[in-house]
């Protein structure tokens, strides 16, 4: 299996013409091994054989993402009426390729098995929530307006909720609330968002972590970029007045500095500038003078220190399987169904620019 799924990544999109056939032969292989899935190893790399298969059969023909689903939905079926828990992490990552793969609006099928992921019976084992965070993703960029449309809302913030307690699990808690802000419109989840910063809160002064601080400085500069520092500080005023001021001393200043990743610091350094320059009352003059320069400092050395920028992000083609340990429902990656990013602001090409040239206008 192992060697199937190599020569099919090796033969890459060429593969087309035989897919539908290799696809077949996969599909049913999956459906008998539901029966006793006793060899972890030939699972892994059957699983990674169909996620290769679609990723290169879609990249020669992405029309033919609608044969792939018709072939491999009736074993999904299977997998999860059957609860064959060893699989699950694996069906909700190929769930997730075709969903990604796919254009707007989904078909009804996929809405039809949105509720039931939320069932807490799949949350509960750990190796399933990295898969689930994902396809929760996937959903809200593909089909946010049909999540709130169903009022499955409340439900995806209950996950986040269950995942941000978690010190194991609160950056995929994060992944949720940062798909929900980019994906849907400020109306849908306003209502809910006091109720957001509180939940955040509460870890920041009851058991934060330098990871926690972390995730929470991107999605709080997530939030700058796209509403402006002037409607987040309106939106934190709710919880405490003069809040935001305070999590910039306290959280942002000390954290900044050791955010990693081409994205991460992409958004917290332009977030930055649109703090110092569009935040009202807040000025090298003003009451928060101090404060200001500090914020303002921390953005220069940010932007001057470079260097470190996606070191912590690694793509592997294949990993051995044979080296993962304690394997049982346990989460083990498909690298062949690894995501695709979308790009971070894209409209600023150049995020160092920017800064530089927004500095020089405060400088001015």
């Amino acid at each position: 299996m192992k060697a199937i799924m190599r020569v099919i990544v090796f033969v890459g999109p060429a593969i087309a013409p035989v897919s539908q056939v290799c696809l077949q032969r996969l599909a049913a292989t999956l459906v008998e091994v539901c029966r006793n899935p006793r060899n972890p190893s030939f699972n892994h790399y059957l699983f990674e054989s169909v996620a290769a298969l679609i990723r290169h059969g879609t990249a020669a023909n992405p029309a033919s993402v609608t044969q792939y689903e018709q072939a491999l939905f009736p074993a999904f079926e299977l997998v999860l009426q059957q609860d064959v828990q060893e699989f699950h992490p694996y069906v909700f990552q190929v769930f997730s390729q075709l969903i990604e793969l796919r254009p707007a609006p989904l078909p009804q099928i996929y809405l039809q098995i949105f509720p039931p992921l939320l069932s807490p019976m799949f949350w509960e084992r750990s190796g399933n929530v990295p898969a689930l965070v994902r396809l929760l993703q996937a959903y809200l960029t593909k089909a946010g307006d049909e999540v709130v449309a169903g009022g499955h809302l409340v439900a995806v913030l209950g996950v986040f909720q269950k995942l941000i307690a978690s010190r194991a699990h609160d950056h995929e808690g994060f992944y949720i609330i940062n798909a929900i802000v980019e994906s849907l419109p400020l109306q849908a989840y306003v209502q809910y968002l006091p109720s957001i910063w509180t939940l955040m809160f509460q870890r920041l002064s009851g058991s934060k972590t330098p990871k926690f601080c972390r995730f929470f400085c991107v999605f709080l500069a997530l939030f700058v970029c796209k509403y402006g520092a002037a409607a987040t500080a309106e939106q934190l005023d709710k919880v405490q007045a003069g809040i935001i001021y305070m999590l910039l001393q306290q959280v942002w200043l000390p954290t900044v500095p050791s955010i990693e990743g081409t994205d991460e610091e992409k958004l917290v350094t332009v977030a930055g500038v649109k703090l110092i320059t569009e935040l009202p009352g807040f000025s090298a003059t003003g009451a928060q003078a101090a404060l200001w320069a500090a914020v303002r400092k921390g953005l220069v050395d940010k932007v001057s220190g470079g260097g470190a920028a996606g070191a912590a992000q690694q793509e592997e083609e294949e990993a051995d399987f044979e080296e993962m340990q304690g394997y049982s429902a346990a989460y083990a990656r498909l690298a062949n169904a690894s995501k695709v990013e979308r790009p971070v602001l894209a409209e600023i090409a150049d995020s160092k620019k920017f800064v530089q040239e927004a500095l020089a206008r405060v400088g001015a």
